[in-house]
Parts: structure tokens; C-alpha cells; sequence
């Protein structure tokens, strides 16, 4: 979740706001890939998309005016006072005003929050007259296909290898990727080849050697973190009923982690070779509970729901352990799928958690799936994706502010 930069009682001030009815403004920008202005769009309306399974976790889809190319037939389209194409990125704000409140003892003054949700490069466009609609990508569109060879070498610090191969190589140059001091334990190279691309390799070191995930933030950065365990922010009140649905078949009980397989040779006395080959290797199993062995055992025998894992990066006994316990923490849950519809948040990232408040108690979902409105006319959908646009009839086609009327369930 971007940290939006307010003080506690600024924030509490800006919820209240937010979740409320309340007037906003989406800003449109066109920029240069270097991420300086070009120009600006007028909005009709649209919707970011947050996707799970893709390297790309963050999309948008919107519409925007240009009467005064609406005759135009060319594979670029000249919006206003820029030009959109593959030299170009799209950044998306959301604008609100927050008037001055009590917030406890503490009187704030009005102020704005403007936050930048969604930054990256359209993958498609469409005329229709005078709309235009562009399908957009996340930055992540700009590392995922192969390119010129690069190689992080082995013992090189891990988070300094992901910055290095992201700016060598696509030129990104926005990082939030902290500090720490663990060292390659191999090399990395990047190739032509997809499999190879900059965020595939980047995106390997930051599992295999980190355990972390690397993902582009709302707001266009490069973002290197542990995956979120507890919740970022709390939903008050939802705006329509819940759905629920559970996977049973996606959990483990046991991980097997294999590190990488080192082959020594030793002379004996005798003058003859030994050849001996060692791999570290660990388990980690949930020792009691519904989904231990011992629970799901039929006629006494124990039932295994095993994840194996082979990685080379791992070359110490106590490497694979921390490895194996990882990934039973994160694998070791029923995957449920609710469903949610909210009052639009901005400043979320894929896979953030939201703590929802019902009447019978709360529930933490992962923001794996989700459509976040731009305009009035829909509600955020958490858990699912669904059309939350306006149909054209019911677009704003002015730069005026749009106003959001809140309708709790």
C-alpha cells in the first residue's frame, strides 16, 4: 500500500472522507517514457483491473475524448496536446479535497490527497468517433520480453542485482527496494528469451534469493517486499452483500526444499579417486491441526499434500530450512475467494490485505483480484473481476468534478 505521507490524524481524516459521499477528480497525463509530461487526456470514464497469475498485476482500461480527431483512421492518435503510442505512458491520479475536520482532539485543516494509481504503457487502442479507448498496462509491460545479455555475478548484493538489471536494461530509474545484505548465491543472466527477461530474472532473484516478491506499486515503482501477513486497512462497511467460495485442493501439509547439488573428488591413500555428492535438504510439515498428516490419515495411514521445491540458490542446510518454512506459512491455508463490492481505494497494491467488517465479525482478504472505478457509476469489486464503467450515455464528458454518492449496504 502506498504510504500516502499524512499524519495519523490526516489519514483518519482522509478515510472518513473517502468513505463518504464526496466530490473527486481523475487526472489523465500523458507521459514520455522517461516519465516527463507530454500532455494531458480528458477522461470519460474506466477502471484499473488488479489481475493474479500474470507478471503483469495491475491494468486499466479507459475512454477518453478527442472530438477533434474523431475522423482520424491512423494507427496513432493525436489526443489534445500529446500523442499516444508505444513511446508513450499513461498515469492515472486521483484527486480529493478534504475539508477541515475534529479528528479526536486534533483539528485538521483542509487539505488535498492527489494519489497516482496507476502509471504505464498503453497495450491497445480503439476509435469510436470522437472516443478513444486505451487499454494500459503496469510498467511491468516494459521489462517482461527478452533483451541484450546481462549478467548479475554470483556474490553480488541481491537487491543491488535487481536494481542493476532493471536500470541497465529498461531504463527504470523509480525504486523502492530497501536494503539488506544478502549476496548472490549464482549468477543470473538475462537473455533474449522471455524466460530471460529483465522481470523474469529480477523477479527470481527476489523469490529464490530473498523470499520476497518484486511488483510495480500504484504509483510506478519498482518494489521489492515481504509479502503482506496482516492487513493494510480496514473496509468500515461494505456496499453490497459478500459471496464466498473455497478451494480445497490448493493447500499444502508438507514442503520438501532441495538445495543445489555440490560433487567433490578426493584421493585415498591408495591413489584412487572418490567421487561424493551432497545436497542440502529440508522439510517442514504442520505438525497438528485439521491439515496435519495425522488428521487427514485414513485406516491410520497419514495423507501428504507435499510441495517439492529445487533451487539452486540455495547451498546450506539452514538456506532450504527457511526456505521450506516460508512456503509452508503460505501454503498452508484453505485458498478461499470472496467477493466483495466497496467504495473505491486508490492507494492499494496487488496482493495488499483488507481487514472487511460485517455484523457477524471481520474477514482478511488478499487483494488478488479487483476493478477499481474511475468514474461514479460502480463500486470496487474485491475478489473477482467485473465491468464497473459507466455505459456512454451515463459519461461525464467534462473536466468538472465527479461526485461519488456512497450507499452503504
Amino acid at each position: 500500500m502506498k504510504n500516502l505521507g499524512l499524519t495519523a490524524a490526516q489519514n483518519t481524516a482522509y478515510l472518513a472522507r473517502l468513505f463518504s459521499s464526496h466530490d473527486y477528480r481523475i487526472a489523465v497525463d500523458l507521459l514520455t517514457l522517461d516519465e516527463t509530461p507530454a500532455g494531458s487526456l480528458v477522461l470519460l470514464d474506466g477502471q484499473i483491473n488488479i489481475q493474479a497469475g500474470e507478471a503483469v498485476r495491475r491494468t486499466a482500461s479507459i475512454t477518453v475524448s478527442d472530438a477533434a480527431g474523431m475522423l482520424d483512421t491512423t494507427g496513432v492518435t493525436a489526443l489534445e496536446d500529446g500523442t499516444v503510442g508505444p513511446s508513450r505512458l499513461v498515469r492515472l491520479t486521483h484527486i480529493i479535497e478534504v475539508p477541515a475536520t475534529q479528528v479526536g482532539n486534533t483539528l485538521v485543516g483542509a487539505f488535498t490527497v492527489a494519489v497516482p494509481c496507476f502509471i504505464g504503457p498503453p497495450s491497445t487502442m480503439n476509435r469510436n468517433g470522437a472516443e478513444v479507448s486505451l487499454e494500459l498496462q503496469d510498467k511491468t509491460a516494459l521489462a517482461i520480453r527478452g533483451t541484450s545479455a546481462y549478467t548479475a555475478a554470483k556474490g553480488t548484493n541481491a537487491r543491488s542485482a535487481i536494481r542493476d538489471i532493471l536500470a541497465k536494461k529498461t531504463g527504470e530509474f523509480r525504486f523502492n527496494l530497501g536494503t539488506g545484505t544478502r549476496r548472490l548465491s549464482k549468477a543470473y543472466a538475462v537473455g533474449l528469451a522471455d524466460e530471460a527477461s529483465p522481470w523474469a530474472v529480477a523477479s527470481k532473484i527476489a523469490s529464490a534469493e530473498l523470499g520476497m516478491q518484486l511488483i510495480y506499486s500504484c504509483d510506478g515503482y519498482a518494489t521489492l517486499r515481504t509479502k503482506p501477513a496482516t492487513s493494510q486497512i480496514t473496509l468500515p462497511y461494505l456496499t453490497a452483500q459478500a459471496a464466498s467460495s473455497t478451494d480445497f485442493t490448493t493447500v499444502n501439509n508438507f514442503v520438501q526444499v532441495s538445495g543445489k547439488k555440490t560433487t567433490t573428488t578426493t584421493k585415498t591413500a591408495s591413489g584412487s579417486t572418490v567421487t561424493t555428492t551432497t545436497q542440502p535438504q529440508a522439510t517442514s510439515q504442520i505438525a497438528n491441526g485439521i491439515l496435519s498428516p495425522a488428521a487427514l490419515a485414513r485406516k491410520g495411514v497419514a495423507r501428504l499434500l507435499p510441495k517439492v521445491i529445487a533451487e539452486d540458490a540455495y547451498t546450506t542446510l539452514a538456506q532450504v530450512k527457511w526456505k521450506a518454512d516460508l512456503e509452508l506459512s503460505g501454503s498452508d491455508q484453505f485458498e478461499g475467494n470472496p467477493t466483495f463490492a466497496s467504495v473505491p481505494i486508490f492507494h492499494l497494491d496487488a496482493d495488499d490485505i483488507v481487514t472487511v467488517l460485517g455484523e457477524s465479525g471481520s474477514m482478511a482478504v488478499r487483494l488478488e483480484q479487483a476493478s477499481i472505478p474511475l468514474g461514479t457509476s460502480g463500486d470496487m469489486s474485491i475478489g473477482t473481476h467485473r465491468w464497473v464503467s459507466a455505459a456512454p450515455s451515463r459519461r461525464n464528458s467534462t473536466r468538472t468534478l465527479r461526485t461519488r454518492t456512497v450507499k452503504r449496504k
